[in-house]
């Protein structure tokens, strides 16, 4: 009997006790077959969360590489199991690994549009402008997917809205089949430059539509930051009144305070 060879199958099978049972005889958890896969690599495949913590315990090698340069962490993130995430990064798991292509968990994520993966890898500490070895952040790949929901989320977290790729494509270049994703990144590039015009009526009219005026550009900055250089302190009033977080109120009110144009109250 091929030891190795049945712990691969119960661990694709689910089958808890099947895996006890063969680890017990002796089978080598961080065994490869001829493909490179180890039993955590096809148990993270199919959603065996119970198996994978079993393997876990056993001091299986989270980090050891599927197919492609992906770890344990990028599959189980590829398919959206949530709950064998939230194992891998209780473990430890590096939550911006990267595989063959640079591709980080996040980017999975977002390719296939998983919220709640998203969600929590950002929690985690995921860096929501990680750049692949073609030079996409995890922005590019929602808004070429069309997942609104995810391209919302990255914004939301911080992700550039006008990030490159190594052909100059910015997410909004590659969201042309999805409207409502082209719409929203459109809308945010328009409120960068109308408040870097001072264009006030019009920078209302984006910020009713709920366009986020938090989003960030990739040198860091939002469209605050533009208004406030440019000197349109109307704009400025309008942009703190309708969403700064908490934390960004203070900086400005300190900032404008110094500046002896304290508009804050």
């Amino acid at each position: 009997m091929d030891l190795n060879s049945d712990l691969y199958k119960a661990a694709e099978e689910g089958n808890l006790n099947r895996v006890e049972e063969l680890i017990n005889q002796g089978a080598n958890v961080n065994a490869t077959n001829s493909s490179g896969n180890t039993p955590l690599h096809y148990a993270a495949l199919n959603y065996r969360s119970d198996v994978v913590e079993k393997l876990i315990e056993k001091r299986v090698d989270v980090n050891s590489k599927f197919s492609y340069g992906k770890t344990s962490l990028h599959i189980a993130v590829e398919k959206g199991h949530l709950n064998v995430v939230e194992k891998f990064i209780e473990k430890g798991l590096y939550v911006n690994v990267k595989d063959s292509y640079g591709n980080t968990p996040l980017h999975y994520a977002a390719r296939n549009g998983h919220l709640n993966v998203v969600e929590k890898l950002i929690e985690k500490g995921a860096d929501v402008n990680a750049k692949n070895s073609n030079g996409e952040t995890p922005l590019h790949y929602a808004a070429e997917k069309g997942y609104l929901n995810v391209v919302e989320k990255l914004i939301e977290k911080g992700a550039y809205f006008d990030a490159k790729n190594n052909n100059q494509q910015k997410p909004l270049d590659i969201s042309g089949d999805y409207s409502q994703v082209s719409t929203f990144l459109l809308n945010i590039e328009e409120l960068f430059n109308v408040a870097k015009e001072g264009n006030l009526n019009r920078v209302e009219e984006l910020i009713n539509q709920g366009t986020n005026v938090n989003a960030k550009d990739s040198g860091g900055e939002t469209p605050l930051h533009y208004a406030a250089v440019g000197d349109y302190l109307n704009v400025v009033e309008k942009l703190i009144e309708k969403g700064l977080t908490l934390m960004l109120r203070i900086v400005i009110a300190t900032l404008l305070c110094t500046m002896l144009l304290c508009i804050i109250t």
